[in-house]
């Protein structure tokens, strides 16, 4: 889950809702020990959630899917033919490329990353 931006917003939510009400629960014994231990931990749930979304943006992670915030720099320079026929191509920085990826992982490496995985299977 570290690294993705929607549960970083989950886990933010959540911890906000800790804090905002901390003084109403912070008299009060409960005998349910995970409720105990996660509003003790209430601001590092509220950091660990910061630093998750910065690094779900950064990943552009969100549910686990990759999202393509801006054009990614490889440009596909293959007609569909070629694609179809070779499984492995080379996407070559001399050739035309786009402006580089200015934040974050550029997206053609998680489908990059997904052929190996189907490959090691």
């Amino acid at each position: 889950m570290f690294g993705d931006f929607c549960h970083g917003l989950i886990l933010l939510i959540f911890a906000g809702w800790m804090v905002s009400v901390e003084k109403e629960h912070m008299d009060k014994n409960s005998k349910n020990e995970i409720w105990a231990i996660f509003f003790g931990g209430r601001y590092v749930i509220l950091m660990m959630s910061l630093f998750t979304l910065y690094t779900g943006f950064l990943y552009n992670e969100f549910f686990c899917k990759s999202v393509m915030v801006m054009t990614p720099y490889w440009m596909n320079t293959y007609d569909k033919e070629t694609l179809e026929k070779f499984r492995y191509v080379e996407l070559n920085p001399v050739f035309e490329t786009n402006a580089p990826y200015i934040f974050g992982v550029d997206p053609v490496w998680a489908v990059q990353y997904i052929f190996l995985c189907s490959t090691l299977n």
